[in-house]
């Protein structure tokens, strides 16, 4: 479960998750999906960097749930945002087991059901491992595996001609990703761009290539803007 601690600046700050089991790390995961579609939703309908940074900051406490060691510590906040987005598009796509279902931290423990299997859990048609971490700062926790991390963007493209089997907030989570926006660029603006400028080529969308052009060939410090969000390096005129 995640905690609300505090709202500074239009952020709101959230604590740790709870990762003590794969019930708890799931149900956490779940949360902060939940907590993403609110800030996506406050930043479509009224863009600014309060929103923007409220939004970003939501996406990077995905990094609790994850066992990243396996990633350069640099590329570490860029690739659990693609991770969230990732697992959070195909878990949207396959039926939950209920949570009863799902392993807690009694299961694992000496004397429990699964005290002599390996620690971890797969989410029933996905190919998610949580697994227990033997070691580092989160040793002892229920984690997405290095693996998965690794994998995920292979079971996603697997699974993304299946149907959604719950509402989400946007009609498709993976290119949401693709096509957000900063907050100088709103999203009604570019939402009315023709659709060639959509499409996806090398992992960005086209009308994103073009600003990485003019930014490049431009001695305007407007157009510096890098940020990240949604896991996509975004070349636009960001102001976060």
């Amino acid at each position: 479960m995640l905690l609300i601690v505090s709202s500074i600046g239009g952020a709101t700050e959230i604590g740790p998750p709870d990762t003590s089991s794969p019930r708890a790390t799931f149900e956490s995961f779940r949360e902060l999906t939940k907590e993403i579609a609110e800030r996506y939703a406050a930043y479509q309908s009224n863009p600014n960097r309060q929103t923007q940074r409220a939004l970003i900051y939501t996406i990077d406490q995905g990094q609790h749930l994850m066992d990243l060691s396996k990633v350069a510590p640099a590329a570490r906040r860029e690739v659990a945002a693609e991770t969230v987005g990732q697992a959070w598009d195909l878990v949207a796509r396959v039926e939950l087991p209920r949570p009863e279902d799902i392993p807690d931290a009694r299961a694992f423990a000496k004397g429990g059901p699964l005290a002599d299997q390996p620690a971890k859990w797969l989410l029933p048609g996905t190919g998610i491992v949580l697994e227990r971490a033997d070691e580092g700062p989160q040793a002892g926790e229920f984690l997405l595996s290095p693996k998965t991390i690794a994998s995920l963007k292979r079971f996603q493209e697997a699974a993304h001609d299946l149907p959604y089997v719950r509402p989400q907030p946007v009609e498709d989570l993976s290119e949401a990703m693709l096509r957000f926006s900063g907050w100088m660029l709103p999203p009604r603006w570019m939402a009315k761009l023709p659709d060639w400028t959509q499409h996806p080529i090398g992992g960005q969308v086209v009308w994103k290539w073009f600003l990485v052009f003019v930014g490049r060939e431009s001695d305007s410090s407007d157009l510096e803007g890098h940020c990240r969000a949604g896991g996509h390096r975004l070349w636009v005129f960001c102001g976060a």
